[in-house]
């Protein structure tokens, strides 16, 4: 019998709901706050889906640095991007906070496409909205200044009315907008000061939208 959990984790999943976990022979895996993570399980190929906790997304260099690409929660699926072309993946998995993971093998989810068109379409779509994810992202992280790639990142999470959603840290911010925290507070304090941003602790939101995109 499938837990609660992982059938959770399907029907949150924009790729995977509608399917039955029982054909899938999913395998829950729990993993502590920072594990590396794979898109395998006992050595076989697998989607990974998150059913609980958040999993970093990271890009590092031949150097060693990296760059915060993204955050996965619940219903978000990683290991997709090299499903049918194989090869490991181009970026680096940590658990950000401790995980439940829904492991579903890559084999018998190719099968599921073959079987069911309208799978294979929510594939291109989940994989469509990944690529314009990612062209955002390297806009965002080609500005020349910090103020640059904070101000593109805060539009990019403000909903309509200015609330900035996310569960990233400021810690985290830094990170994926490839800057120092001390630059990052700097830039946070000057919005803050000209009244376009409004902070409360963790929590942000856009005051002044037209501001900003000046400011761009």
């Amino acid at each position: 019998m499938v837990p609660t959990l992982v059938r959770d984790a399907f029907t949150a999943s924009p790729l995977l709901n509608g399917c039955d976990p029982e054909q899938m022979s999913p395998v829950l895996r729990r993993f502590p706050t920072g594990t590396a993570l794979a898109d395998s399980d006992g050595g076989l190929p697998c989607v990974g889906l998150v059913a609980q906790g958040v999993v970093d997304v990271w890009s590092v260099a031949a150097d060693g640095n990296g760059v915060l690409l993204s955050a996965l929660h619940r219903g978000d699926c990683f290991g997709i991007s090299n499903l049918l072309r194989g090869g490991e993946l181009e970026t680096r998995l940590r658990a950000a906070t401790a995980v439940s993971v829904v492991y579903v093998r890559k084999d018998m989810l190719e099968a599921a496409f073959a079987r069911d068109g309208r799978l294979a379409m929510r594939y291109a779509a989940v994989c469509n909205d990944k690529l314009q994810f990612l062209l955002r992202r390297i806009a965002m992280l080609t500005a020349q200044t910090t103020r640059g790639r904070l101000i593109s990142w805060l539009l990019l999470h403000a909903e309509e009315e200015g609330r900035v959603v996310s569960q990233i840290t400021k810690t985290d911010l830094a990170a994926t907008l490839s800057v120092s925290r001390a630059a990052l507070y700097r830039e946070l304090h000057t919005l803050s000061e000209a009244g376009c941003l409004e902070l409360r602790g963790e929590h942000m939101t856009v005051t002044d939208r037209a501001a900003m995109e000046a400011m761009l």
